[in-house]
């Protein structure tokens, strides 16, 4: 399974540190910056980047998945594409045309994050999916444990 996240945004340097302790731990993720100039055609190519993969788009109108849930579709986009791109937008997010134009829309919560914070939280969702599906106890660690 190989994972890209395409963004658009400035970086901060403790958004790159908290990126960089998941991506050491998954060699098959990587990270694209696309430029946002000039903004209409930033959609654009985010797609022509993206190619044939799989593509997922970040938006608050998508589906809101458990990281269970989200564990389950990332093994199913996986049986029928070797590539799954992930698309976080600016601070405008994306159109009804954008959305239409992905194979899915992904929403990580009713709150609004900013686009840098976002690829921070992609980024470590993505790892503990893959925790999950590996049987890593990452995931049951990182819970709350009962009194």
């Amino acid at each position: 399974m190989n994972l890209r996240i395409l963004y658009v945004g400035k970086s901060e340097p403790w958004v790159d540190k908290g990126i960089e302790k998941y991506t050491r731990r998954m060699p098959n993720l990587s990270l694209e910056s696309i430029k946002e100039y000039p903004q209409h055609n930033c959609f654009r190519r985010m797609l022509k980047q993206a190619g044939s993969s799989f593509r997922v788009l970040l938006d608050s109108q998508g589906i809101e998945r458990t990281s269970e849930e989200l564990a389950k579709a990332l093994l199913d986009w996986s049986q029928s594409h070797k590539y799954i791109t992930f698309l976080i937008g600016d601070d405008d997010g994306f159109t009804s045309e954008n959305r239409k134009a992905a194979d899915t829309v992904w929403s990580l919560s009713p709150l609004t994050f900013p686009y840098m914070l976002a690829r921070l939280i992609v980024v470590e969702q993505l790892y503990r999916a893959k925790s999950i599906i590996d049987g890593h106890p990452y995931h049951r660690l990182c819970q709350p444990h009962e009194p």
